[in-house]
């Protein structure tokens, strides 16, 4: 008994050293391929001048060095894959119909680094060494490569364990034409000067003075709404935000908005324009400025929107307003509360439309200005010629007040308009 378990414990002692044995090996094996593999892309990019490229419509160009390279690592059945740190170029493929692929080619930043790549490139501006200007990089179009290759370490029967990386550095390459972005030599760069103080609306950060000035807070309004019997919509005008450090505007000022908990960049400068596409969806909407080193300030309301509430303010914008596009006291929450107390869209409307507010403003307008405002306040459109004959017909006999009625319990507003929206439908 006690012989056979001495000679287990020894068979188990034989095995663990053949398992170390044959990693090693295995090891020392992956290694000097990959170190074979990196000296050989090392050879092509110096012998091609830099990482090139044929030109795909031209079939008497020779290959450049990425074709040469990608069919070098496909005849060698290389598929190792690692990670490519910032400022590298990762290479995603090395099929033959992807080489000239300009998408193969990732440039590394924040998003990217976590992917993984067949083999990681960066090409570094040689300096003019000794002097003391070490902005002056590039000389005589001088540059260098950077190469990481990767390789797997495998044990049989437990398969691949982890991947290691492998790099090395090219010789100097003239006349580079390969369009890669340069990167300045780390061991080159000239120190930054310290800086131990900074002006009013900056910040010393790590040597340096850093914007921490939030632009001023931006003016909020919505104009421009539209609900019709086929589009619900509406803009947002942000404005009157400036970015000042120091007593000087510094940097252009971004205005965003925020539906629904996502952000959007505002088109153009200030104005954003939104379809609202569910009847029943609110949408809270908030405004901000921000500057180039992402200080951001908000707007100070935040708007309510769905289109029972777009809608009022449709009808407001066309009470106060000569045309809908300039705005002349925008309503507040509280009144567009108050406006949506009933349930039947008709009343609300006429009411808005019979006020006192209303009749003093449209007092000195004439019949056909008043019917204009009724059609895009009511209806959501302009108005059609053969419809605008009768309504100032009937303006003329019935009045201001009846018209209103027609308006309001016509078949458009009635069914295309309150019940296809959920405003709330019903005569008056």
């Amino acid at each position: 008994m006690r012989e056979s378990i001495g000679g287990t414990w020894t068979m188990q002692i034989v095995i663990v050293f053949i398992l170390f044995f044959v990693a090693f090996i295995t090891l020392t094996i992956n290694y000097t391929r990959a170190f074979k593999v990196k000296n050989e892309i090392i050879s092509i990019i110096e012998r091609e001048d830099g990482f090139t490229w044929s030109a795909p419509d031209n079939i008497d160009d020779p290959a450049g060095a990425r074709e040469l390279i990608a069919a070098y690592l496909r005849n060698n059945k290389y598929s190792a894959t690692g990670r490519c740190d910032e400022g590298w170029v990762g290479v995603k493929s090395i099929a033959q119909n992807d080489v000239s692929d300009n998408s193969t080619y990732v440039s590394i930043d924040e998003d990217t680094k976590s992917q993984k790549y067949y083999y990681c490139i960066k090409k570094i501006n040689v300096p003019i060494k000794g002097r003391a200007d070490y902005e002056a990089y590039n000389y005589k179009n001088r540059a260098y490569y950077k190469v990481r290759m990767f390789f797997k370490f495998s044990i049989p029967i437990f398969g691949d364990l982890t991947t290691f990386k492998v790099e090395g550095e090219s010789l100097e390459v003239y006349f580079n034409q390969d369009g890669l972005k340069l990167n300045p030599d780390e061991d080159f760069k000239a120190p930054a000067a310290q800086v131990t103080t900074c002006t009013s609306g900056y910040t010393l950060v790590k040597g340096a003075c850093k914007d921490v000035t939030a632009p001023t807070v931006p003016t909020l309004e919505l104009f421009n709404p539209i609900v019709s019997s086929s589009t619900a919509s509406y803009c947002l005008r942000m404005s009157d935000s400036v970015d000042e450090a120091d007593g000087k505007t510094v940097s252009q000022v971004t205005y965003e908005v925020k539906i629904n908990n996502y952000w959007k960049i505002c088109s153009g400068e200030s104005n954003c324009c939104f379809n609202l596409e569910n009847a029943n969806t609110n949408y809270q909407i908030t405004g901000r400025a921000c500057d180039t080193s992402n200080n951001c300030s908000f707007a100070k309301r935040t708007i309510q929107m769905n289109p029972k509430r777009l809608y009022i303010w449709q009808v407001y914008q066309y009470l106060r307003s000569n045309n809908g596009s300039s705005i002349i006291g925008q309503p507040s929450e509280d009144e567009i509360s108050s406006n949506l107390a009933s349930n039947k869209m008709a009343d609300n409307v006429k009411g808005m439309y019979s006020s006192k507010e209303s009749y003093d403003y449209f007092g000195p307008m004439g019949a056909e200005d008043v019917l204009i405002h009724y059609y895009r306040g009511i209806l959501g459109r302009n108005y059609d010629d053969a419809g605008m004959a009768d309504n100032m017909r009937a303006y003329n006999i019935e009045g201001r007040i009846n018209m209103i009625k027609t308006f309001v319990n016509s078949k458009e507003a009635q069914d295309y308009i309150y019940a296809k929206w959920g405003l709330g439908t019903g005569t008056v």
